[in-house]
């Protein structure tokens, strides 16, 4: 993670309006994977946290202040709803997430909804979910399924969203006559059939009743670029084929994804522009 593609990445995406009505736009902002690690993972400096940066590829030790200077420039371009696509903490601290959530509320103190969904470093043991103090290293509480729904539930898991149940996928309409489905791939890029099936009802009955549907989850829907899905198991969903097509036809034409660290739009079954799937 780097200054430059942060900025890059609101930069591009800015711009996505999304019509929802005859008279009404809405600007939506989509940013993905901060991995901000909350200050106070950070005792004390030494070999331990020297070790960790030399073998970590993401800008861990700026992560907070990139996340920070991100909150900021979305609070100055005032969006109507802001995306966020998982991986929002360093390894899925609760710390971290707390840290998070402390800058989101400021967003959402200020007018701008917001709706997240998990990655794979946001839950679970994590060997890398430390406090870093000196040459040792302590282990850190990290959240689960029910905490994160807990934390985030002025982030999409509050009462106006309906929940799948067995995992952290849901549906809500943060305004009249847009549907957003928040799909959890877990933290190895899979959708069960019991998810896939509870995606296409919603999906189908917000189109049947006029509405337009936007999804997103963490793992990529399909290669972003070729041999990616040879060389990297996880770095797009399993049996993308079948959830790519289930969801297509079921009317999801738009799927924001993030986990691979690039800013990029990938193309599937039409060739049309962004916009005349919105």
């Amino acid at each position: 993670m780097n200054m430059k593609r942060v900025l890059l990445l609101i930069t591009l995406l800015v711009g996505i309006w999304c019509g929802v009505g005859a008279q009404t736009q809405k600007k939506i902002v989509v940013l993905s994977d901060p991995h901000v690690m909350a200050p106070s993972l950070l005792v004390s400096e030494g070999t331990a946290w020297t070790n960790y940066l030399n073998r970590e590829r993401k800008m861990v030790d700026n992560s907070q202040q990139l996340y920070d200077e991100m909150m900021t420039r979305i609070m100055t371009t005032s969006p109507d709803l802001v995306l966020i696509t998982g991986d929002l903490t360093k390894d899925g601290e609760q710390v971290s997430h707390e840290y998070a959530i402390s800058k989101l509320d400021e967003l959402r103190a200020s007018g701008i909804q917001v709706l997240v969904i998990p990655g794979n470093h946001d839950r679970g043991a994590n060997r890398n979910a430390v406090y870093y103090n000196g040459a040792s290293t302590t282990a850190a509480a990290v959240a689960d399924n029910d905490w994160f729904a807990k934390h985030y539930v002025n982030y999409g898991y509050g009462d106006s969203s309906e929940c799948e149940g067995t995992t952290l996928t849901y549906a809500c309409e943060p305004f009249d006559g847009l549907v957003v489905i928040g799909i959890d791939s877990g933290r190895k890029g899979i959708v069960s059939s019991t998810t896939l099936n509870w995606v296409k009802d919603k999906a189908e009955t917000a189109k049947a009743n006029g509405k337009r549907v936007i999804a997103m989850m963490h793992h990529p829907l399909m290669p972003h670029f070729t041999g990616v899905d040879t060389f990297v198991e996880t770095s797009v969903v399993s049996n993308y084929e079948t959830v790519r097509n289930t969801l297509a036809e079921a009317g999801v034409k738009v799927v924001f994804t993030g986990h691979i660290h690039t800013s990029d739009i990938r193309k599937g079954l039409e060739c049309r522009p962004i916009e005349s799937y919105l």
